[in-house]
């Protein structure tokens, strides 16, 4: 008797008394009608609205966390004014080898050069044309040229699958030529490959910042595969202050012409490249043209961009990179420093094409350069792998990065009595056997004299510059909001009424607790209320008949 007296106080009374207070009391809209409505129809109709109501914030408040956990994020471009830090400029001459020097590159490379001559080729091409054979360009490789060197052989084989992929099944010759090129190039020695190539001494004639004399002790030396010697200028004191052309870099340089590697070198000029301080300049990857016999003008306009890094947001801030390299992060750079990095580990050699990479990132030591058939296969089969799944590789944006855009234009350069001039001043720093000979060869046409001169200006266009920043889109303070607002939008919910309910969900879960309790061990009081006897009555008659203090009477 006492343990159904105290199940009832404890799952009836109690339970409902609990759940009628909240729904009497609470702000949340459409509750207090369960509890007020008299009819059963009406509380069917509250109790539909109020699930659609529920389910509505379900999914609303699904919707608003999937938006804010996604990280969207905006752009925004503010313009910024101040003095700013030159870049650094990279210079090629586009001849990589001068012909007065190939009497050192081995038997090999000088025989190549031989059959890719223009002259040679001119003269295949007028027997094939009288014979009724192919062009003689078509016939370079297929005929007259063949080579046992078996890096040069799966270059070729792997430029035509490269071909076929993209459903090209003829090799241009003109490419092939450069990259045969290349190839052998690169198999002489390093220092060899200096020695044949322009010096910076020979073609900078004149060379001035803000109007202030530089000189090639200036400018560091680095060689590429193709274009040979090149030469960076980077000076951190080199500071712009004003806008124009004489607040800039004013380069004036000789081409040497007459050095004019034939066959390979088919135009005259200049590579240009325009990095940030630190970044490591590609001339094969990236660059600028400069045309020769012209003054080219290179306009510059700084662009800042700043990323929205980890942990919500993904960009590399390039801090571990440059500690390992000491060179400033950039995906071009991350992506060939991988691509050595599989090679060297996997072949356990390098790629001698881009081995001025590898030597600044000092990774020849432990390893030798590709050569041996066995080493060239490993090698193309890990550049294979690199562009089609790039392994191990994560080069994302950087978080902080500097971009220069430039606007380039040219006029005709120098004139013919100008270029006397710069003449003369060759003449002063070679021999008069050389003076001689340059006067002879441009006497007869001044536009060829004029064709071995570039002037190059760099500067900047103005000294104001784009800040592009990514922020967020969808902020904490934004989020909390609307969640505010679709609780009062569906349920009518307040931060006080969100109270509400967890006041009720901790009676709730007292009620369970400490009701199962008192079940088990019931207090006295419910004691001697299952023990008490109910009044006597009058067994005759079921209701009482006299009247009865605090009431009238019917």
């Amino acid at each position: 008797m006492a343990i159904d007296v105290c199940d009832q106080v404890s799952n009836g009374k109690s339970l409902r008394s609990i759940v009628k207070r909240f729904a009497e009391r609470t702000s949340m809209q459409g509750v207090s009608f369960l509890s007020t409505s008299r009819s059963w129809y009406a509380r069917i109709i509250w109790s539909c609205l109020l699930l659609t109501s529920l389910s509505m914030l379900f999914y609303h408040l699904t919707y608003l966390m999937q938006i804010y956990y996604s990280w969207p994020k905006q752009t925004s471009v503010s313009l910024g004014f101040s003095p700013l830090p030159f870049p650094t400029i990279t210079i090629c001459n586009t001849n990589p080898v001068k012909q007065s020097k190939l009497g050192h590159v081995s038997n090999e490379l000088y025989s190549f050069l031989y059959k890719a001559n223009p002259s040679t080729l001119v003269k295949e091409q007028q027997q094939r044309r009288i014979n009724g054979s192919e062009p003689a360009l078509n016939g370079l490789f297929n005929g007259n040229f063949t080579t046992s060197d078996y890096q040069m052989n799966i270059t070729t084989v792997q430029a035509q699958e490269d071909g076929r992929e993209m459903g090209l099944n003829e090799s241009s010759t003109t490419a092939t030529i450069q990259l045969q090129f290349q190839v052998l190039f690169m198999k002489e020695v390093r220092q060899t490959r200096i020695n044949i190539g322009h010096q910076l001494d020979d073609m900078l004639m004149d060379c001035s910042f803000s109007c202030q004399t530089c000189s090639p002790r200036h400018f560091i030396m680095q060689t590429s595969s193709t274009f040979g010697n090149c030469y960076t200028l980077e000076h951190n004191k080199f500071i712009s202050k004003r806008s124009g052309q004489t607040k800039g870099l004013q380069l004036i340089l000789y081409l040497e012409n007459a050095e004019q590697l034939e066959g390979i070198t088919t135009g005259n000029g200049f590579q240009l490249v325009v990095n940030p301080h630190g970044v490591l300049p590609l001339p094969v990857h990236d660059g600028l043209t400069i045309d020769a016999g012209k003054e080219t003008n290179v306009a510059l306009k700084k662009l800042q961009i700043k990323r929205l890094g980890p942990p919500k947001w993904d960009c590399e801030d390039g801090l571990m990179f440059q500690r390992r390299y000491n060179i400033t992060y950039s995906v071009q750079t991350c992506q060939l420093v991988c691509e050595q990095e599989m090679i060297a580990n996997v072949c356990k050699c390098y790629n001698v094409a881009e081995e001025e990479i590898t030597l600044i990132l000092n990774t020849t030591n432990p390893h030798p350069a590709c050569r041996s058939k066995k080493q060239v296969k490993c090698m193309f089969g890990q550049m294979w792998v690199f562009e089609n799944f790039a392994l191990n590789c994560t080069c994302g944006n950087p978080c902080r990065e500097i971009k220069y855009e430039k606007s380039i234009s040219s006029r005709q350069w120098p004139s013919d009595s100008y270029a006397k001039v710069l003449l003369e001043r060759l003449c002063e720093t070679r021999s008069a056997v050389d003076c001689q000979n340059l006067k002879h060869n441009y006497t007869t046409d001044p536009r060829l004299l004029r064709l071995n001169f570039a002037k190059l200006n760099i500067f900047f266009e103005d000294l104001n510059y784009e800040i592009i920043n990514e922020e967020p889109d969808y902020e904490l303070t934004q989020f909390v909001s609307d969640v505010g607002g679709t609780l009062g939008l569906w349920v009518g919910l307040s931060v006080l009424s969100v109270f509400e309910v967890v006041q009720l969900l901790i009676e709730l879960s007292s009620f369970v607790t400490f009701g199962a309790c008192k079940a088990k061990d019931p207090d006295a009081d419910t004691l001697t209320l299952a023990k008490k006897e109910p009044p006597d009555m009058d067994k005759s008659s079921s209701y009482p008949t006299s009247h009865i203090s605090g009431f009238s009477g019917y």
